[in-house]
């Protein structure tokens, strides 16, 4: 996990590390726009087949509001486009927070990385044209306010599952409260089971040699990501199957785990992850992994 700082992208950290320890292998699990920070997961080697458990998993962020201008970005990299001089207080604030709690139908911003007919939004938007979106289901667990900063800013934190954008948050918060909003701060803080505690700053990267057996050292387990899916312990003869890409038979102690996902290990060795389907384990992501430390 690295702690993302204000201006590198996301594709920046991946360039950084694949160049300084000489690594092949590396992904990202969860965009983040260049002007936010926190929490980024990085994957390495045999774990970068794992990130897609991850980038379902419930996200937090903390984020400041400033009230009575909208931009075409949601965020203060953009321009002005709509302007009215009112800022709320803190009871209209709280009232409308409900609306945005559950399951709700979410507009992305014009400059987000959704496709439309094979091409992003963003690009469509910078071409000079407004890109033809359409709202998401997203979940919404939480929201709280933190602090009122000044009669124009406020700060809150969410925690929201796939596919929200915090940005778009902002701009409806001032919309149904009859005036504007944009996001002048944005710092994800917990990701799936990963919080700020254990996350590693660009600084403490470059402190580390060129050896990647150091970079290891501080890299958390592969199974970390797949902490919400079931864990079947399974003999050799079975983990050369599943290496093979061959199903084998549920033991009856799992039984009852039908139609889901789960991981298979071996002597606490992860060997595939896999999907239960009328008692029988199939292989889907076989791990070739040598050292349950370094997913190398």
């Amino acid at each position: 996990m690295v702690d993302k700082p204000l201006g590198f992208t996301s594709t920046d950290i991946v360039r950084i590390i694949k160049k300084k320890f000489n690594v092949k292998k590396v992904g990202h699990g969860g965009t983040l726009d260049p002007m936010a920070t926190g929490i980024l997961p990085i994957a390495i080697g045999e774990a970068t087949k794992t990130v897609s458990y991850l980038m379902d998993s419930k996200k937090t962020y903390t984020f400041t509001v400033k009230w009575g201008e909208e931009t075409d970005t949601d965020d203060s990299t953009g321009n002005i486009i709509n302007q009215k001089i009112l800022y709320p207080d803190l009871v209209d604030v709280k009232k409308i927070i409900p609306r945005f709690i559950g399951e709700i139908d979410q507009l992305p911003p014009i400059y987000s990385a959704k496709k439309i007919n094979g091409k992003r939004a963003y690009k469509i938007a910078r071409d000079g044209e407004i890109p033809n979106l359409s709202t998401n289901k997203v979940k919404i667990e939480n929201i709280k306010i933190l602090e009122k900063i000044s009669e124009k800013e406020m700060s809150f934190e969410v925690t929201c599952g796939k596919g929200t954008y915090v940005r778009s948050l902002a701009r409806d918060f001032g919309r149904c409260l009859g005036t504007y909003g944009h996001i002048t701060k944005l710092k994800r803080t917990a990701y799936g089971p990963f919080f700020n505690k254990i996350i590693i700053s660009i600084d403490r990267l470059n402190e580390i040699n060129h050896v990647i057996d150091n970079l290891y050292l501080l890299i958390q387990p592969i199974e970390t990501v797949l902490d919400d899916i079931l864990a079947v312990k399974i003999n050799n003869q079975e983990a050369n199957k599943l290496k093979t890409g061959l199903s084998i038979p549920l033991s009856p102690e799992y039984n009852g785990n039908n139609n889901r996902d789960a991981y298979a290990i071996f002597e606490k060795k992860l060997i595939a992850i896999c999907k239960i389907n009328e008692n029988v384990l199939k292989p889907i992501r076989v791990l070739n992994i040598e050292d349950k430390k370094t997913g190398e």
